[in-house]
């Protein structure tokens, strides 16, 4: 038996307005770049959502940097975080928008 909570909140919300405080239970299923992957969160019993994740506060070179110094290190950053994540449990928190989407 599954057991859920309710809370009501008075008035409209907006993307900008939602925060999940977390853990969010998802496993890191494809790396962009140094600083965002894409995501399996599991939001309920038996479902799963495509999500795709920025880490916070974490600005990686650009992997269409406009110097090759750039690009390498944007590689080098893609590859560090491929070890670090893919295909492991990761827990998400302080789930937000931000200029780029959720």
């Amino acid at each position: 038996m599954a057991t859920a909570g309710l809370a009501v909140v008075a008035g409209p919300a907006t993307p900008a307005d939602d925060a999940l405080p977390g853990p969010v239970q998802a496993t890191a299923v494809t790396v962009v770049d140094g600083d965002t992957f894409d995501a399996r969160a599991r939001v309920w019993l038996g479902q799963e959502v495509s999500i795709r994740v920025r880490l916070l506060g974490i600005d990686a070179p650009e992997l269409r940097g406009a110097c090759a110094a750039e690009r390498a290190a944007a590689l080098a950053a893609r590859e560090t975080l491929k070890r670090a994540v893919l295909g492991a449990a990761v827990q998400l928190w302080d789930v937000r928008w931000d200029k780029y989407g959720g």
